[in-house]
């Protein structure tokens, strides 16, 4: 008898090469904010176009937004203080090729002041799916846990919140607020 399995991914997706420049560009300066939300509007109507074409039910915007899965809540939450390491990624298999931008590894950012929302984690992801997909959407947001775990640092953080326990409270009450913003715009899966 056959069994049914259900198999999805995350959220991110490969970016596309033109994507990975145009994010590299901004960054160095060379291209405008407003032109990379053009490629990355371009990037996940295609991304969408192909989960359609392949038979996925619940669609993402591949993360095209962000840089990594986790980057955002350096623009969104006040109390990030850059730490002394980085944290690369290291990409195998098919389209590894396209990852490079990631090689030479991100700053990894540490709690060093009392953690407070400034802004949204996810801006902009819900409203742009909500009109363009062709179905229920899912925008994926790190657990409260993961921030926890990567960005607490004895000696730094312990400055401001005693245990981990106590900065997660405070991070956790920022994920409630995000998720319940998606909810608000219609997102059916986090």
């Amino acid at each position: 008898m056959a069994r049914l399995i259900r198999a999805d991914n995350i959220g991110s997706l490969l970016r596309p090469a033109d994507l990975l420049e145009a994010r590299a560009a901004c960054r160095e300066g060379k291209l405008e904010r407003e032109r990379l939300r053009e490629i990355e509007d371009r990037s996940i109507l295609n991304a969408l176009e192909l989960q359609k074409a392949v038979g996925v039910d619940v669609f993402t915007d591949g993360e095209y937004r962000r840089d990594i899965f986790t980057a955002d809540i350096t623009q969104a939450v006040e109390g990030l203080v850059p730490g002394k390491t980085t944290v690369s990624f290291e990409w195998r298999g098919r389209g590894s090729d396209l990852a490079a931008a990631s090689k030479e590894g991100n700053l990894q950012f540490v709690v060093g002041t009392k953690l407070r929302k400034k802004g949204r984690l996810t801006p902009g992801e819900a409203p742009f799916l909500k009109q363009h997909a062709p179905g229920p959407f899912k925008v994926c947001t790190p657990a409260a846990m993961q921030h926890a775990v990567s960005r607490y640092r004895p000696g730094v953080t312990d400055k401001v919140y005693a245990t981990i326990h106590d900065m997660l409270q405070d991070l956790a009450a920022i994920m409630r607020d995000e998720v319940q913003a998606l909810i608000d715009e219609g997102a059916s899966y986090i």
